[in-house]
């Protein structure tokens, strides 16, 4: 566990909870929080009735869902959870980066997350839910180099939304539009690739 702490299994099951909320679960026309995979959870105990394992098998995540979801309707929390965080982190000065740094983490402003025109949860503190999906990983035992990994890839996705493309003629590769080059930039640079690369492939 965080700082050599041993985390036990009642811990970690109770840990797995906001980070499988944060991943897998979004706002829909029916249910603010709704889990968009099917889980089955499996947990064994002593003959004394302790728990001493448990596990977790995840099925049929709505994939579809991290780049397209219905009017009215959010993306996968942890994506408006990311922007929160980072957002809150340029107010704070704790990052040195251009003024548009904070109109660029706004979710209203990433394709992916405002294709429902929805980026808020009435009563839902994003950062707040950050904070908590972040702790619990590291209950679970990620160190902060691999969190802060997960989180750049995450951003690499989101960027990758606000890449645009325009058609130079019938039958030709399409090419990026100028103005979407520093998206393709943060895309490639969360991704960890290169940005010529990233558009080739692209």
């Amino acid at each position: 566990g965080p700082g050599g702490r041993k985390v036990g299994v009642e811990e970690s099951i109770v840990m797995a909870q906001p980070v499988l909320e944060a991943f897998g679960n979004a706002k829909t026309l029916r249910n603010n929080n709704s889990s968009r995979f099917g889980k089955f959870t499996k947990v064994t105990f002593d003959p004394n009735g302790k728990i001493i394992a448990a596990s977790v098998i995840s099925y049929l995540l709505e994939e579809g869902r991290v780049v397209s979801h219905e009017k009215g309707e959010r993306g996968y929390n942890v994506f408006y959870q990311l922007c929160a965080q980072r957002q809150q982190k340029n107010r704070e000065g704790k990052r040195q980066a251009s003024s548009s740094y904070q109109t660029v983490f706004d979710p209203k402003n990433m394709r992916y997350l405002s294709c429902g025109g929805n980026t808020k949860v009435d009563g839902v503190d994003d950062y707040v839910a950050f904070q908590a999906t972040d702790l619990a990983l590291m209950r679970l035992g990620l160190p902060k180099t691999e969190r802060d990994e997960i989180w750049r890839v995450l951003e690499g996705i989101l960027f990758l939304g606000n890449v645009t493309f325009d058609e130079v003629e019938r039958g030709a590769p399409c090419t990026i539009r100028e103005s979407a080059k520093p998206y393709l930039s943060l895309a490639s640079e969360g991704l960890g690739l290169g940005a010529d690369r990233l558009g080739m492939a692209l």
